[in-house]
């Protein structure tokens, strides 16, 4: 009784909940449905026109046979035909709509249903009883399902009201006289009573409803009375007894025609349409008849379950309370495996009837095929006997939920205190587990048309992760190649690059196929792109312009990792990587630098190492004026060859030495020399090399090197006068 009490009261807080919640014509409309005494004139609506026809009885009818009238008047003014009969349309549209709210003004609430007897038996049967629960629990079906679809209209109309005060805001906006805006206007007044309509048949859906959760409650309470004095005898166990042995049977008959249709339907697909359309005929009668031997599986699991339910009604203490329950488990575990094998029996057959009915309209003009039509109507008649069999089946079903539900029920009574609370926590447990799954795969949003759930979010998000390793796999495949094989630096460079390509490349089609598993149509670009365009107008044009630049310096090869570049600013540093958005420089004190791929497309890009891993550098020098220019040649040459970054070349790239100038205080030399791969990226060290070993060898051979030199000259004496200065004044 207290389950019961606490379920009533749940029932009426959701039907005031229901009724505090749908007022939504008297509060959210009460400042368009003030009283206006002058009929609103298309072509110049104010904020509150709808008050003039928010009216009943005779004053709605008088004021819509005025605006018929009026109104027809106005649109006779309009010179272009097409646009007359446009609005002559919505005047049409409008004063019926005024007609269907006068009716429903005066209309009640139809909902006629049996009520529940005030009298009571004394005792109530299985039979009675089971007859009076799956009642009931149509009803619970019917009424969530009402309330499914008032709260799925009331939205509607709640949508649809703000789309209206949108329009009219828009139209109070509109510039012009009142012939330009009286056709916005007729239509806006077409919408708006439209809703009305729609809200008026709500606020009768509600009454009905409210009626329906009353007569709810009083089943729901007679369900009480009945549980409490339901009884068995052994008349009702033999009456059980003799309907088991039936329908075991039936089920013994269907399993030998099932083995005949089964044995019949092997080798039967032809390659004419006669014998393809003859062996799906066979395939459906199988169908049939796996669908028939369900049910009479579902129906021998019911008589079981009345008989453990009259067994437990009798106490007889002969029958173990744990193999009443096991049996009951094995019911349980028997309906979720037929739900499943139902599910696939419906879609087939439903798939079955579309392409019958397809083909029987291709074949309506061809008279040379009535053999074929005819079996196309024997499949029809199978696949429609097919649907109304698995209808059965959910009612059977049903039946035995109810009986599987009111078992644990009094085998959690008889078990005790402890009984009852594991019954409980299993019930509570059960529905929980219920609404997770339902709120699991309840549409939280649309993308377009397509509905995504939770259970798709997460699907979308570890299809991307999985894609993700995969790549990752893959680069660290080809690292470990590039380290066993020992690559030079073009090869791995160029390992580098398909990994990269192959990580853009896995990701993407990781993308696509999580957004397909949710149902993304990808045909429809039109929403990718929208959405793309929208993305880069609000600042994704930089990420945009990195990753395309990523690309091209990827397909282009003139920027490689591994190579040696010196970027505009004067950073030089040897390429670490080339990502996403930007490239991963490393300079020779080992700094990251991470710069912009389209910093290195856009702007000048020295590659020391592109084509060629040697290069030519030029040490300058200077020493005094005097100096014997073959020995400074000579001391020079040999320095250079105690070097170790020298480049040793078969092709002519000899060291020289090149006088290049002549200075204020020296002559000024260069060393002009070719280095290895080595020194390529070390131009620090290569250089301050080159200049250790110069100054070594010009101080071996006395060779000076200046210091800068300037001559002052003094032209004044002291204590004499300046000879040229005769007009020098005296002191």
């Amino acid at each position: 009784m207290i389950k019961f009490t606490i379920l009533i009261l749940l029932l009426g807080m959701t039907g005031s909940c229901l009724a505090e919640e749908d007022d939504f014509t008297s509060k959210s409309n009460e400042t368009t449905t003030q009283e206006v005494k002058t009929l609103p004139m298309p072509g110049s609506l104010s904020p509150g026109w709808w008050g003039y026809f928010a009216q009943t009885g005779e004053i709605l009818e008088r004021r819509r046979q005025e605006a018929q009238q009026k109104y027809t008047q106005l649109i006779k003014q309009i010179p272009d035909k097409t646009l007359q009969a446009t609005a002559q349309h919505h005047i049409d549209k409008f004063v019926g709509n005024l007609q269907i709210l006068q009716e429903l003004s005066i209309a009640e609430a139809d909902y006629q249903k049996e009520s529940a007897p005030d009298n009571f038996k004394e005792r109530y049967s299985i039979e009675e009883w089971l007859t009076f629960a799956t009642y009931l629990q149509s009803e619970k079906i019917d009424v969530d399902n009402q309330t499914l679809r008032f709260n799925r209209e009331r939205n509607e109309v709640k949508l649809i009201a703000k789309r209206i005060n949108n329009l009219l805001l828009a139209y109070m906006e509109q510039k012009g006289n009142r012939d330009k805006k009286l056709l916005p206007g007729l239509e806006m007044m077409e919408a708006r009573s439209s809703n009305a309509v729609r809200e008026a048949q709500l606020k009768l859906d509600k009454q009905t409803l409210a009626a329906q959760r009353i007569q709810l409650n009083r089943l729901l309470a007679f369900s009480e009375v009945i549980t409490v004095r339901l009884f068995a005898d052994q008349s009702a166990l033999q009456t059980i007894e003799q309907a088991l042995q039936q329908l075991a049977i039936q089920q013994s008959q269907i399993k030998i025609h099932l083995s005949q249709e089964q044995s019949e339907t092997i080798g039967l697909l032809g390659k004419n349409p006669l014998q393809r359309a003859q062996a799906r005929l066979d395939d459906q009668e199988v169908t049939n008849a796996l669908i028939t031997d369900a049910i009479i599986m579902i129906k021998i699991a019911s008589l079981n379950a009345e008989k453990d339910l009259a067994i437990l009604l009798l106490d007889d203490k002969r029958q173990p309370m744990s193999v009443l329950q096991e049996s009951n488990e094995q019911r349980i575990k028997l309906s979720a495996q037929l739900k499943l094998k139902v599910a696939a029996w419906r879609t087939d057959t439903t798939n079955e009837m579309s392409q019958v009915q397809t083909s029987i309209l291709a074949l309506a003009l061809d008279n040379n095929s009535q053999q074929l039509k005819k079996i196309y109507k024997q499949r029809i008649k199978l696949t429609q006997q097919a649907l109304a069999d698995l209808k059965q089946f959910e009612l059977e079903r049903d039946k035995l939920a109810i009986l599987i539900t009111e078992i644990e029920n009094r085998i959690a009574q008889q078990s005790g205190n402890l009984g009852i609370m594991v019954n409980w926590s299993g019930n509570v447990l059960g529905s929980l587990k219920t609404d997770v799954i339902a709120w699991w795969i309840e549409p939280l949003f649309q993308i377009g048309d397509t509905p995504v759930s939770a259970f798709g979010l997460v699907r979308v998000i570890l299809i991307i992760i999985f894609a993700s390793i995969v790549s990752a796999m893959f680069q660290r495949l080809l690292l470990r190649i590039a380290e066993r094989k020992d690559m030079e630096g073009s090869r791995a460079s160029a390992l580098y690059t398909v990994g990269r390509l192959a990580h853009y490349l896995i990701l993407l089609i990781g993308i696509i196929i999580a957004l397909s598993s949710i149902g993304l149509d990808f045909t429809n670009l039109a929403l990718v792109a929208g959405a793309l365009s929208v993305g880069i107008g609000f600042g994704l044009q930089s990420i945009v312009n990195n990753f395309v630049s990523g690309l091209i310096l990827l397909f282009e090869g003139t920027l490689k990792v591994g190579d040696f570049i010196e970027i505009e600013s004067g950073v030089t540093g040897l390429v670490k990587g080339i990502n996403v958005r930007s490239t991963l420089i490393n300079t020779n004190d080992n700094v990251d630098m991470i710069v912009p791929n389209s910093v290195l497309v856009s702007n000048r890009v020295t590659n020391w190492t592109l084509r060629e891993v040697n290069r030519r550098i030029h040490v300058p020098f200077g020493v005094a004026y005097g100096t014997d220019k073959n020995l400074v040649k000579k001391a020079v040459l040999e320095a250079a060859s105690r070097v170790r970054f020298t480049h040793q070349s078969k092709r002519g790239e000899m060291v020289q030495c090149w006088l290049v100038n002549f200075g204020e205080n020296s002559l000024d030399f260069e060393l002009v020399v070719w280095i290895n791969q080595e020194a390529v990226r070390k131009p620090g060290t290569v250089h301050a090399a080159y200049m250790w070993e110069i100054e070594t060898s010009l101080s071996d051979y006395g060779i000076e090197i200046p210091f800068p030199q300037r001559d002052l000259h003094i032209r004044s004496v002291f204590g004499n006068s300046t000879p040229n200065n005769t007009d020098a004044p005296s002191e």
